[in-house]
């Protein structure tokens, strides 16, 4: 549920998770990556590609919150890749996070059926490898209450699963 900002809790991914699998002489390599903008999907793709620049094929998908969707199949038949990697991503509900399948050529044709399955098989592990975690929209308030008043709302205030960082005595003037 939106706070009064609009801003709601999602799931990402806390930090880079990595896979390899190899189908019929074709190497996978899976990355996902937390990002917080396009920017930073396009830079962690540009160092991905960058690492792996004698690869045949380097397809993508990212999702950012506020609804920014983007994928690839860089060279591969349309909806082959980027659609499965996507669908990986929506399927966990994850935001903020590229996720990269890169394509070393093993020199047998893996058919469409064949490559959907391979790049979301990389994607999935990948993301498997990477920890999901809940992001929840915060802010820190300070409440003055009385001792017996606090009694009162304490209960409450845990029941909500509301985290009560420190309670300060208040001392009589």
């Amino acid at each position: 549920m939106p706070d009064s900002q609009g801003l709601k809790p999602y799931q990402t991914i806390l930090s880079a998770g990595e896979s390899e699998i190899v189908i019929s002489k074709s190497r996978f390599l899976g990355f996902c990556v937390p990002v917080l903008s396009e920017a930073q999907a396009q830079e962690a793709l540009s160092q991905i590609r960058k690492r792996h620049f004698d690869a045949r094929h380097c397809c993508y998908a990212f999702r950012l919150t506020g609804g920014i969707v983007r994928s690839s199949d860089d060279g591969e038949p349309s909806g082959t890749a980027g659609a499965p990697i996507l669908s990986v991503l929506s399927g966990a509900n994850v935001e903020n996070v590229l996720c990269a399948v890169v394509r070393y050529f093993g020199g047998v044709l893996l058919g469409t059926g064949g490559l959907v399955r391979a790049y979301g098989k990389a994607a999935s592990d990948a993301l498997e490898h990477a920890k999901i975690v809940q992001v929840r929209v915060c802010a820190r308030i300070a409440v003055t209450v009385s001792y017996s008043a606090y009694q009162l709302i304490e209960p409450m205030i845990r029941k909500r699963g509301i985290p009560l960082r420190r309670i300060l005595p208040r001392l009589p003037r």
